[in-house]
């Protein structure tokens, strides 16, 4: 899961910026890229350092596809509601509502499960796009999302984490740190949050575009594990609740912490924008 420039071409796969690659999680492969390295080395595939998720093991993930791109899945939500999708703003910056559809109840990429038509995107009006700050939104289904044992909401965070707290990451994005394969299958991974202060250290030398604040959180394992392209809006989980949105890395897997949205320092704007919009549903 990494950071591109939302302002470019999304087809520009990175930017180079004070001698480091940055990319946008919601970046991703031409079709004919992806069809070349998804069919490779299947039974290793990652999210860099993951494992395929079991069948159903992650019922509110939603794939956020492109139908007239032959369902082609640039970035992943997480259902809260049965109207209502979280995600990450930068994945919707550049699209309209009639050109995605939400893909529920389904591990595979670009194809299965049940998918949506979306009525509107919410995106938080403080969303910086250079720096990442407030990178959150919601997605309104035109229709109400069927629950079952494959698909059912997430709950939100109820209090903030602690440094050291195990949390699970999940997304379909590239699976190496070269940024050239891509999996079939939904991946997870487990990592470890730190704290504002470590991650603040960690990431210094971005600071000055990118400054991480306590609204956002970091995770890291090791040099090999974590978030990569593709795996934008999918949630950062912890004891059963979304505590995360997945937003950029610094780049993939290369023992740099991965920064996600605090989804609990939002709680009160997305209720507010749910309770604005449900009224007019």
């Amino acid at each position: 899961m990494s950071l591109l420039n939302s302002e470019e071409n999304y087809n520009n796969k990175y930017k180079i910026t004070s001698n480091y690659c940055l990319y946008e999680i919601g970046d991703y492969l031409s079709l004919e890229e992806e069809d070349k390295y998804s069919d490779t080395n299947k039974d290793t595939e990652r999210v860099v350092g993951g494992t395929a998720a079991p069948d159903g093991a992650v019922p509110h993930q939603i794939g956020i596809r492109v139908p007239k791109e032959d369902n082609w899945l640039f970035c992943g939500g997480a259902i809260i509601e049965k109207r209502w999708i979280m995600t990450a703003a930068h994945c919707l910056v550049k699209i309209k509502p009639k050109d995605i559809v939400a893909a529920a109840g389904t591990n595979v990429r670009r194809r299965g499960g049940t998918e949506y038509k979306i009525s509107k995107f919410i995106i938080h009006e403080n969303y910086g796009r250079t720096s990442f700050a407030n990178d959150i939104a919601l997605i309104l289904t035109e229709e109400d999302i069927e629950f079952s044992d494959k698909v059912k909401p997430v709950k939100l965070a109820s209090r903030n984490i602690e440094p050291g707290a195990k949390c699970l990451l999940t997304g379909w994005g590239y699976t190496n740190q070269k940024g050239t394969k891509i999996p079939d299958k939904l991946q997870w991974l487990n990592v470890t949050a730190l704290s504002v202060n470590n991650c603040q250290n960690q990431l210094k030398a971005f600071q000055k575009n990118h400054p991480f604040t306590k609204k956002q959180i970091c995770t890291l394992t090791k040099r090999g594990e974590g978030t990569c392209q593709g795996d934008s809006g999918s949630a950062l989980i912890e004891k059963g609740e979304a505590v995360g949105v997945a937003s950029y890395n610094l780049p993939c897997a290369y023992g740099v912490p991965d920064v996600f949205t605090r989804v609990y320092e939002y709680l009160d704007w997305i209720k507010a924008r749910m309770d604005e919009n449900t009224t007019k549903i």
